[in-house]
């Protein structure tokens, strides 16, 4: 008969842990159970793990003694500190709670890791729990490289595809409540298993795919920012949203664009080599460009201009529609130092760039594909990587190719292809507009529709060459002046809300008209009620509401994650998600803990024995681990779970801890065999 593998599992005498116990058994493990005296309150819970382990039979059983409570800094450390009681469950997401013992995970795992080493085990169990808080794979995240370079990817390309690096991605600061950059400690795909997914749509065009656990941010009934998760999201409920991406600029210009491979990309249909690379830079037949692309004014217009409505023809040549003389101009200043020339159609409209093959394989190769009637165009992935002014003269040439005059207060954008206008949403929202955007409802695209005075202000200072276009804008931004709204005042969902809970439906208030719309003139008593409540801080931050449209629920295979470091929070799709839960529960942090072991240790460094920690529960709901404890067996009458028991050992029924154990039971349609001081099971 085969050795059994031995295994030391984390034993704290409570539900999760005992759960813990019981897979590594099922799984065929000789168990060394580890707990720890470690000054915790009571010792109530180690009285259960001592009998825990008795009746589940376990090899061997050790306490150790160590001395956490000399340095405090935790409600179950320092006496002085009261344990939380009564809290809704979605308070207890908002921040690490008092109740969390700084490094005690860290801890554990060291002293299971000396003894896994003395009794040759290559394996650890520990009973952390910490659900995937996930958005879907489409999501867009800002994400900036160690070099300084400007991504806006989907997350699933970042998490999948990004080689190892150093990254930020762009977070709100949950104190000043300021956009930052902060570093991604780790990037994480989750299985959805048996997760319920969502996806939520808001007011002004935005959607995100979430999982039932992960949460959103809202404001709740005392006016304060708070986290929801998923599966509380209803129709109406205002979600907190960043109104402004003007961090998601680099602060120099990008110079030029590398070339390197065009000659691969234009040689690859042909049967015979017709392009080269040499003296730095590409030669077909007549032409050549640099392979350090200079980026000009005209150059960025010129190809704005061609995302608008332009396409490469069939033999390989730029082209453009356009009325414009003054745009016309600049296309050609744009190509005449590679030799390509203008060639205008008979319908005056239409227009060429002759010059060879080569000027179109270059666009092609920095990304400008597809035709406009056909939807599949999208905004190049260096657009991001330029400055605030060389992107408004980028929008300035797609504005004039395809944006709209402001006429009866909006100013409109239409394109078939909905992942370009959703790019270009975010590309104005970069300069501080804020644009809706929403599909047509007589043909298939979607739209872009601009308008406030903030809108139409930036319109006006793109250096747009229709002079139509620029003098509407300067003029709405005038007729407009009175809309100052920025950040919250922009959001119908708050004012609602506020409307909602302070007078009976339907009747009017000073914050809204008797039609319940948006009143310019009662600005000033917004002000006011903005400080009245306390949201007023809130006035100087890029952060605003918008209100939940729709829900539906879909089906996914895998979702996705950010950690961030310091805040837990970052843009998803243009809405602030949010992460939270225990710092050394995180998968990053047992992965890492892992890889630690494996290079400190006689076992894994002389002997080849390679150490695993298991984290069976990691991604399991309390119910869930209900369920897989009770399908093993486990007599939960013998744990306990609560922070500040009495002392016969009955659990207060108040704290974090039994609140999510009820909770637990309650899914599993159980009563809870623990000892309560009160009957909370309902």
């Amino acid at each position: 008969m085969s050795e059994s593998r031995k295994a030391v599992v984390l034993l704290s005498g409570g539900l999760d842990s005992t759960t813990c116990l019981a897979m590594a058994k099922d799984q065929g493990f000789e168990v060394y159970a580890l707990s720890f005296q470690y000054g915790q309150r009571h010792s109530h819970e180690l009285d259960c793990a001592k009998r825990i382990a008795q009746e589940m039979g376990v090899k061997k059983h050790h306490i150790a003694q160590i001395h956490l409570d000399a340095f405090g800094g935790s409600a179950l450390t320092d006496s002085s500190i009261e344990v939380p009681k009564e809290r809704p469950l979605e308070d207890m997401e908002k921040e690490i709670p008092v109740t969390y013992v700084p490094a005690r995970n860290t801890i554990f795992l060291s002293f299971a890791l000396a003894w896994a080493e003395v009794l040759e085990a290559s394996d650890i169990f520990i009973g952390v729990n910490a659900l995937d808080y996930s958005v879907g794979g489409d999501s867009f995240v800002f994400i900036k490289d160690e070099h300084d370079e400007l991504h806006h990817v989907p997350i699933r390309e970042f998490v999948e595809d990004f080689p190892r690096g150093r990254y930020k991605t762009l977070s709100i600061n949950r104190k000043t409540w300021q956009p930052e950059w902060k570093k991604v400690k780790a990037k994480l795909r989750h299985r959805v298993g048996e997760k319920r997914c969502y996806r939520v749509h808001l007011e002004r065009g935005d959607s995100i795919e979430i999982t039932e656990d992960h949460s959103l941010f809202t404001i709740d009934e005392r006016y304060q920012l708070t986290p929801i998760k998923g599966e509380d999201i209803d129709p109406g409920i205002p979600l907190i949203v960043p109104m402004t991406l003007e961090e998601a600029h680099p602060e120099k210009d990008l110079e030029y664009l590398d070339l390197r491979g065009l000659v691969g990309f234009v040689n690859a249909p042909l049967t015979k080599t017709m392009a080269r690379e040499e003296d730095g830079f590409v030669y077909h037949r007549s032409l050549a460009l640099p392979l350090q692309f200079p980026i000009t004014d005209d150059f960025l217009y010129a190809t704005g201009l061609w995302l608008a409505e332009g396409h490469i023809t069939k033999s390989g040549q730029p082209h453009f529609s356009n009325t414009l003389p003054e745009a016309r101009e600049r296309v050609r200043r744009a190509f005449a130092p590679y030799d390509g020339t203008i060639k205008v159609k008979e319908n005056g409209v239409d227009y060429l760039v002759q010059g060879g093959k080569l000027l179109g394989s270059l666009l092609l190769f920095i990304g400008f594909t597809g035709k406009a009637i056909d939807g599949d165009k999208q905004l190049p992935r260096w657009f991001w990587q330029l400055s605030r002014q060389q992107k408004e003269t980028f929008l300035a040439g797609f504005w004039d190719g395809d944006g709209s005059r402001v006429h009866n207060g909006t100013a409109t954008c239409a394109q078939k292809s909905s992942d370009l206008l959703h790019e270009l949403v975010y590309a104005f929202r970069s300069l501080g507009a804020y644009p809706t955007y929403k599909p047509m409802k007589r043909q298939s695209g979607h739209v872009m529709r601009m308008c406030s005075a903030s809108d139409f202000k930036i319109l006006a200072e793109l250096p747009l060459n229709d002079i139509a276009k620029k003098e509407t804008a300067e003029k709405a931004a005038q007729v407009k002046s009175r809309d100052k709204a920025k950040g919250l005042w922009k959001s119908e969902a708050l004012w609602k809300l506020i409307q909602e809970a302070e007078k009976p439906a339907g009747l009017a208030t000073e914050l809204y008209n008797r039609l319940g719309k948006y009143d310019n003139s009662v600005r000033g008593q917004r002000w006011h009620k903005l400080r009245d409540i306390e949201l007023g801080y809130l006035m100087d931050t890029p952060l605003g509401f918008q209100m939940v449209t729709a829900i539906e629920e879909i089906q996914e295979e895998y979702m996705y994650d950010l950690s961030v470091q310091g805040n837990e929070n970052f843009y998803a799709n243009g809405i602030l998600a949010h992460n939270s839960g225990y710092p050394d529960c995180r998968p990053e942090y047992i992965e890492a803990y892992e890889k630690m072991a494996n290079l400190a240790t006689k076992n894994a460094t002389q002997d080849g024995l390679t150490l695993r920690i298991h984290t069976p529960l990691i991604q399991m709901t309390k119910g869930e681990i209900v369920k897989t404890g009770l399908a093993l067996g486990v007599d939960y009458s013998i744990t306990s779970t609560c922070y500040d028991p009495d002392e016969d050992g009955r659990a207060c029924g108040e704290c974090d801890a039994c609140l999510l154990r009820i909770k637990g039971f309650r899914e599993n349609e159980q009563d809870d065999p623990a000892p309560y001081q009160k009957k909370t099971q309902g």
